[in-house]
């Protein structure tokens, strides 16, 4: 992508040549995207890696297109990444085959087309269960996970990218603004996993609970459009000839000398099924 400075005065053509020159979204992969941030507590993979060992059979939920899960792999001893959607699986299938050419060990890590609501695993199948920026069904995860298992999930935060979001009328989960629920959806609800646990007949220990709420940065137009275009944002769905406009005035009114300023909201949560 472009490294020019952000221009504030954008007009329809010069965005809709922008998001025309863009490469295709590919199963979960926001590498395109050029961002900076302020400094975070917590980085994800460091978090997860204190959890795993070389015998750990893993499960990631919300896969995506593998890419996180397999930055792990070196860590763990067998993987399955599980994603309701057939396109970003076959991109995780791709990925993983390169990550062999590359020297990751044949059969060490799979990918599933799997719901994500219903797990087709038995009973206490992993050691630990991984879930990061997608919808979370605690029923699954809880039956899943072994005794001395490890739930490791990091969530988008419901102010993530407020600035944008407003623009569009939406929250950060997709959401109208008019009327959303002051909670997050139960799909996105990570609190209430005690109370899984204890419904189970399972006892479970909260090991780390964060959260962060600071300043990012989209570094130009395209990468906006990119990150807009991919989560296909707006109600409806984004369109560059509808939606132009608000991206125009997403730019006027919040590009800075690092960018277009908006915000990254994160949580973590990490529990140990007793």
């Amino acid at each position: 992508m472009s490294t020019q400075d952000v221009r504030t005065d954008l007009t329809y053509d010069a965005l809709k040549a922008l998001a025309d020159s863009l490469p295709a979204f590919r199963g979960w992969d926001f590498s395109p995207m050029r961002t900076a941030r302020d400094p975070v507590p917590w980085d994800y993979h460091d978090v997860v890696r204190r959890y795993l060992t070389p015998a750990s059979h893993v499960l990631d939920v919300g896969t995506g297109g593998g890419e996180q899960f397999l930055r792990l792999a070196p860590a763990f001893g067998r993987g399955i990444g599980a994603d309701p959607n057939h396109e970003r699986i076959r991109a995780a299938r791709e990925n993983v085959a390169q990550a062999e050419a590359g020297g990751l060990p044949h059969g060490r890590v799979a990918f599933q087309t799997i719901p994500s609501d219903f797990l087709p695993f038995p009973d206490g199948s992993f050691d630990a269960v991984l879930l990061r920026h997608a919808p979370v069904f605690m029923d699954e995860i809880v039956r899943v996970l072994r005794p001395g298992g490890y739930f490791v999930t990091q969530g988008v935060g419901r102010r993530n990218m407020r600035s944008i979001c407003t623009v569009f009328g939406v929250t950060a989960y997709g959401e109208p603004l008019a009327g959303a629920p002051l909670r997050p959806s139960r799909s996105q609800d990570r609190t209430g996993v005690g109370h899984t646990f204890r419904r189970r007949g399972r006892r479970a220990t909260v090991v780390a609970r964060a959260e962060y709420d600071v300043r990012y940065f989209v570094r130009d137009a395209g990468s906006l459009i990119f990150w807009v275009r991919a989560l296909d944002l707006p109600v409806g769905g984004f369109d560059i000839n509808r939606h132009w406009s608000q991206l125009a005035q997403i730019i006027r009114d919040h590009t800075g000398p690092q960018g277009i300023q908006t915000n990254e909201h994160r949580s973590l949560l990490v529990v140990r099924r007793e």
